[in-house]
């Protein structure tokens, strides 16, 4: 198969060889094709092959300078040059994490939110059980009909059912609420925590731990988020103080809660006289607590949202 011609003698070459097979001259690595299959004859101009040694129209001998000329418009060919490989540069994925810092807090305000709802639907409950104790022994006080006492047994069953669902609800709200906010205080910058993340859980259901772990535990999580709100250089972490200071509505809800909750727990269908006193009582430390309660919610949403995520901003 041929490739073009000689540059030196013009005789036609074999693809791939180095070197003429007629001259001997070396062969370019960018050699030069033809731009057309045909010599044109000088006598004639007609077109000739560049195999052939005379004209074929007219006889007259083609010479090497013929197909020279031919060629003066040729095509330069480059030989090919071999692939290059590219390796892609693949992006950093956007969601690495560096450290725990990095970690995207989960939403504590819906959370705190229901569990506040809930608090007051457990408060109005116990009213309820309260008014129905103290319609009871007015009844038997004064020996009214049977319309009232039936009024008070249901005021008292409705007392008893929104207690329990607003208790049930509101403990599992509530312990979410601390649950979140404590991890995401912990994973964006408080370092030297005394609790685990599942001391926002068992001890509220484990007996004497319930007395006092808890508080404990809220305290720091206010403590922490104080702590990084005051941080005005810009750097990312502080070290708990446990000896730091926390508001007295802490202290206060605790203690109101403890003793309204132990009250409300010795709430039966008793029919003692007077009961109904023991009963209010209840509500009242329960009420109280239960207003703090959402108070101090309100209060460490609002500092941990404005902490976790103008940080993460």
């Amino acid at each position: 198969m041929t490739n073009g011609f000689c540059r030196s003698c013009g005789a036609a070459r074999i693809a791939g060889d180095p070197f003429c097979g007629h001259c001997g001259a070396q062969i370019e690595p960018s050699v030069i094709e033809p731009a057309v299959a045909n010599r044109t004859c000088p006598a004639c101009q007609t077109l000739a092959d560049l195999g052939e040694t005379f004209c074929g129209a007219c006889g007259t001998m083609l010479t090497p300078q013929d197909a020279q000329q031919a060629t003066a418009t040729a095509i330069p060919v480059t030989a090919p040059v071999a692939p290059v490989a590219v390796t892609p540069i693949l992006a950093p994925p956007t969601t690495a994490r560096l450290g725990n810092a990095q970690t995207k807090p989960k939403p504590v305000r819906t959370m705190g939110i229901i569990a506040s709802f809930c608090i007051a639907a457990t408060t109005i409950g116990m009213a309820l059980q309260a008014y129905a104790s103290y319609r009871v022994d007015t009844v038997r006080t004064v020996a009214t009909g049977q319309g009232e006492i039936e009024l008070a047994n249901l005021l008292d069953g409705s007392g008893k059912t929104l207690f329990w669902l607003g208790f049930i609800g509101g403990a599992i709200f509530f312990i979410l609420w601390e649950y979140r906010a404590y991890r995401n205080m912990a994973n964006h910058g408080v370092q030297g925590l005394r609790y685990g993340h599942n001391q926002t859980i068992w001890p509220w259901f484990v007996p004497i731990f319930q007395l006092w772990r808890p508080l404990q535990v809220i305290n720091d999580l206010w403590r922490g988020l104080y702590q990084i709100s005051q941080k005005t250089d810009g750097s990312s972490g502080v070290t708990l103080n446990p000896q730091g200071g926390v508001p007295s509505l802490l202290g206060w809800w605790w203690a109101l809660w403890v003793i309204g909750f132990q009250l409300a727990s010795g709430h039966s269908s008793s029919s003692a006289d007077g009961y109904y006193v023991l009963a209010f009582l209840a509500f009242v430390l329960a009420a109280v607590s239960a207003a703090l309660a959402i108070i101090m919610i309100r209060k460490i949403t609002a500092l941990h949202d404005a902490v976790i995520y103008s940080r993460e901003a």
